[in-house]
């Protein structure tokens, strides 16, 4: 530890480091902006890859997207690709809210 002037300066340290303290009751994203859900059918003419690692190609598939509007702008917070089977599979077990 090297001593000079006022500070104290350990080498290999950040110098400007100083603790960030959060508010215990930190909200989510969603308690500030209303996330809103969308399906969409695409056709892959090029193969591609769902989710859960089946191969769609020559065929229909569901793009299944989360997003938030600011400023009139759609923002896409997380989007998931499925084939027609694991869509009416996650659409069963209550996994999926669009109607």
């Amino acid at each position: 530890m090297i001593q000079g002037g006022r500070s104290t300066y350990v080498p290999g340290s950040n110098r400007n480091y100083e603790p960030i303290w959060y508010d215990a009751d930190v909200k989510p994203i969603s308690a500030y902006m209303d996330v809103e859900f969308r399906s969409r059918e695409a056709f892959a003419w090029y193969p591609i890859k769902s989710d859960f690692g089946s191969l769609i190609w020559l065929k229909s598939y569901i793009v299944y997207e989360r997003f938030v509007t600011i400023n009139s702008k759609h923002k896409v917070l997380h989007s998931q690709t499925y084939s027609i089977s694991e869509y009416v599979e996650a659409k069963l077990k209550g996994e999926i809210k669009v109607g």
